[in-house]
């Protein structure tokens, strides 16, 4: 949002669509990774060391990187639609965030690259919480009712396509720094 004011575009995302996009990627997928198993192999792993910070700077760059992706992949897609109408680029704004969050959520289960173990049954409430919020953002994309509260229009296929496509750069740059991490600490 501070982005889109200094460059003077008009407002990416209205304030409802931020408080259910927070609604969307925070409260939902939160509560299924909650339910996420442990680690195979955690309890063979020696202890962290007690002075060592939580976030370390690898871990704090990993999370400024994946900010800035998802912060300009959102605005190029919000810039694409602009032509279109204010309504239109914002409903591809909005559901390109929402979309980042989901891909961010299915690469947090693990702090080890998910690529080759991911298993999408295996954390069922995950699962529930994710097609819950994928399915209150194609309601509020597509019904009237929500449309009008929400400042929302129709997306077509194509545009899903490319929200799909842009989102998952911010999954595959977290499943990298991952392998990245686990690389410098071996």
């Amino acid at each position: 949002m501070f982005t889109a004011i200094m460059l003077k575009f008009p407002l990416p995302l209205l304030p409802l669509q931020l408080l259910l996009m927070n609604l969307l990627t925070d409260d939902f997928p939160a509560l299924g990774l909650g339910f996420e198993s442990s680690e195979k192999g955690i309890m063979d792993q020696p202890p962290r060391n007690p002075k060592e910070k939580p976030i370390t700077k690898r871990i704090f760059f990993s999370i400024f990187i994946f900010g800035l992706i998802m912060g300009l992949g959102t605005l190029y897609m919000f810039k694409q639609y602009i032509h279109i109408s204010l309504s239109y680029a914002q409903t591809s704004a909005f559901t390109t965030l929402v979309m980042f969050q989901m891909f961010a959520v299915i690469s947090s289960r693990t702090l080890n690259p998910s690529i080759r173990h991911f298993n999408p049954f295996s954390n069922l409430w995950l699962l529930g919480a994710v097609c819950l919020s994928l399915v209150i953002q194609v309601a509020v994309i597509y019904l009237a009712p929500l449309q009008m509260i929400f400042g929302t229009v129709a997306l077509a296929g194509i545009d899903w396509l490319k929200i799909i496509g842009i989102s998952s750069l911010g999954f595959l740059m977290m499943e990298a720094s991952k392998l990245f991490i686990r690389h410098k600490n071996n």
